[in-house]
């Protein structure tokens, strides 16, 4: 097996999804050493979403307990990017392939105190040599999609032998526990969801203080993250609000900055005046204007700040969602659509507490409305949102105390 896997990873590396120089990584054969004091703390998250959900654990883990020290693997090489950018003071290896060899190669090397699977990281080799060499572990942020429950109970008495393995299984959701308990994991336990973890996005003051007296008693919202097929829906409803509403404004904020280009043609297109954010900096805005559309990254904490209502794209298209955790740290009431599979464990806490599901672009009109005409609907369920997000946080942290001072 080992020469097809040489050459699969030859192959990958062509393709610029392995590090050339990194690849002997993949063995399990290390590239930097462990460190010689301190606890070695493992966190394997496969790829960028995974990897993303750790930020705030591992920085509140940091605190707890400021002299582990933190190994994070990952599979892809956009992940390896991230937690090398966003994760300060931790050491970062690609995991091995899971190869007897090569992961007993990787785990004496690194010796870890304490190993975290996120989400639905189940690799058998890893697991039972963690297992054999008394690792403890646990599988953290657990997930299981609608597909990999339904493969691995084709496989129970393999699933069951290897989530036995875990010390902890930390389900994010209901759900998610009941089906590994299901599957026979002991000890599940449900956790507030990783993704609930993440810091407010940064705000611009500068530009706030110009957007707050340009806002102003004019009812605004921003579709935030939206997906190529949404601004076309965004678009007619901002016409038809206008009716309603003359005073409104639309922000337009593409999930992919590249494409507000084409945003702005198509609101030409349509007699708007929906100008790019980057052409208004250091002018005054008109009152004339139907809304912007941001065509730079790292505004979005601004202009939560800034609108009333916040929708959060991907979610009227087939694509899945995007994280509506973060405008709720901003108290903003949130609306998205039916599509947000993606966030599906958030979304069913969230909308206990004020977010709703618009179905289509005609129950959007109905949302907005129903807010822009009911101020303290808007504060009541803003605020909600926010409780909901920092009681998610605390538990968080409570969780970490916990599982740091069992090791």
């Amino acid at each position: 097996m080992s020469p097809f896997i040489r050459l699969y990873v030859y192959y990958r590396t062509q393709k610029g999804l392995e590090c050339h120089d990194r690849t002997a990584e993949r063995y399990g054969i290390a590239s930097i050493l462990r460190p010689t004091t301190g606890r070695v703390i493992w966190f394997h998250s496969a790829s960028v979403g995974e990897t993303l959900s750790l930020r705030s654990f591992i920085a509140e883990w940091q605190l707890c307990y400021p002299t582990d020290n933190i190994l994070i693997t990952t599979t892809t090489v956009t992940a390896a990017k991230i937690a090398h950018d966003q994760f300060p003071n931790t050491h970062h290896q690609f995991i091995p392939f899971d190869s007897w060899f090569w992961v007993k190669h990787f785990l004496n090397h690194w010796k870890p105190d304490h190993a975290f699977f996120v989400e639905s990281e189940l690799w058998p080799n890893l697991i039972t040599i963690c297992h054999q060499q008394k690792i403890p572990m646990a599988l953290l942020n657990a997930r299981l999609s609608d597909r990999s429950f339904c493969r691995w109970k084709r496989f129970h008495r393999a699933a069951s032998t290897i989530l036995n393995r875990f010390n902890e299984c930390l389900a994010q959701s209901t759900e998610t526990a009941e089906r590994l308990r299901i599957l026979g994991a002991k000890n599940v336990t449900i956790m507030a969801n990783l993704k609930f973890g993440v810091k407010p996005l940064p705000v611009d003051s500068t530009l706030l203080a110009q957007l707050r007296t340009y806002f102003v008693n004019r009812p605004t919202w921003i579709a935030a993250s939206t997906h190529k097929g949404e601004e076309t829906l965004i678009i007619d409803v901002h016409k038809r609000l206008k009716k309603i509403f003359p005073t409104l404004l639309t922000i337009i904020a593409p999930r992919h900055p590249h494409r507000a280009e084409e945003i702005y043609k198509e609101t030409q297109n349509e007699g708007l005046s929906m100008p790019l954010l980057s052409a208004l900096k250091n002018t005054s805005l008109s009152d004339t204007l139907d809304g912007i559309i941001i065509d730079a990254i790292g505004q979005l904490g601004t202009f939560y700040t800034a609108c009333d209502i916040v929708f959060m794209g991907g979610s009227l298209i087939p694509h899945g969602g995007q994280n509506p955790i973060e405008p709720a740290l901003f108290g903003k009431p949130i609306l998205y659509g039916l599509y947000m599979h993606n966030f599906r464990e958030v979304c069913h806490i969230l909308n206990h507490v004020g977010a709703q599901t618009v179905n289509d672009k005609e129950k959007l009109v109905t949302a907005l409305t129903d807010l822009f005409q009911h101020p303290d609907k808007q504060e009541q369920k803003g605020n909600a949102l926010l409780t909901a997000v920092l009681a998610q946080n605390k538990t968080q942290r409570a969780l970490i105390e916990r599982l740091g001072k069992a090791l």
